[in-house]
């Protein structure tokens, strides 16, 4: 009984921590945050950094229309980022629900194209 409790509150989570956001396409740049908050360091001549900074941990993030969004894997749904850390550094298009809490704007990745 414990564990269908567990299995049923992990299923539900992920609706309760979109709630109120919406589902989005956002083009842009996958960078990685160490990197570009503290040098502004992006773009083509960055990719190789950027994808050994994502490998190693940083978090990444969507760079678009002058906007920065965290980019986060849904539970049940973490394989999306092997797919941010394997296109860091390339302009593309993440789909996904879009969060603003407190000031932080992010991305529940569901694909990346």
């Amino acid at each position: 009984m414990k564990k269908l409790i567990v299995a049923a509150v992990a299923l539900f989570s992920v609706p309760a921590l979109a709630k109120g956001g919406k589902h989005v396409s956002l083009k842009g740049e996958i960078i990685d945050t160490v990197c570009f908050l503290s040098k502004g360091a992006h773009g083509p001549a960055h990719k190789a950094c950027a994808q050994g900074c994502l490998k190693a941990g940083n978090p990444a993030a969507l760079l678009s229309g002058g906007k920065l969004y965290a980019l986060l894997a849904a539970h049940g749904n973490e394989s999306a980022m092997d797919a941010v850390k394997a296109h860091a550094g390339d302009v593309v298009t993440i789909t996904g629900d879009e969060i603003d809490k407190d000031g932080l704007r992010a991305v529940f990745v569901t694909a990346v194209q």
